[in-house]
């Protein structure tokens, strides 16, 4: 588990900060190829193959990564935007929670306006703090079922835990 948690939520240190004979650019390129988004990391092998290029023709400059980084594919960023208002309120009950409350919170509203994604958002947040975090979702097909996300997010939170 601690690994699964500094895979997803641990920023690394940056290598330049434990060994002070790699220059700064080297780790900052490996910064780049480490970071947890992927429209943080480079988007072509080209990017990289430049940016490696500029610093075997001066390993002494600091310059911008991937300024010649560009994908010839449509990207979305992974990125939630528009919905800071309903991160904050889900962050501030998490809060609650870690101060020894209990909180549930339940997110409503009409098929594909974003909930899944809007939860999916707090889960970094939530993992950085080494907290848990389970979810489940009421399917249109389930429900004839009594408490199905209920049974659904706790038995998917078992299955996560044996792994």
């Amino acid at each position: 588990m601690e690994l699964i948690h500094c895979h997803l939520a641990k920023q690394p240190t940056p290598p330049h900060s434990l060994n002070s004979d790699i220059p700064p650019v080297i780790s900052n390129i490996i910064i780049k190829l480490l970071a947890k988004t992927a429209e943080s990391r480079y988007q072509s092998a080209h990017g990289l193959k430049s940016d490696i290029q500029e610093c075997k023709a001066n390993l002494a400059r600091i310059f911008t990564l991937g300024q010649q980084d560009f994908s010839d594919k449509l990207q979305l960023p992974q990125k939630l935007y528009g919905r800071e208002p309903e991160i904050e309120t889900l962050l501030t009950a998490f809060a609650i929670a870690n101060q020894g409350q209990s909180e549930m919170m339940l997110v409503a509203g009409y098929s594909g306006i974003g909930k899944t994604s809007l939860v999916q958002e707090i889960y970094k947040p939530i993992t950085e703090k080494r907290g848990y975090f389970i979810s489940g979702k009421f399917e249109q097909l389930q429900r004839n079922k009594p408490y199905f996300a209920f049974v659904n997010a706790f038995a998917h939170q078992k299955r996560n835990a044996t792994h």
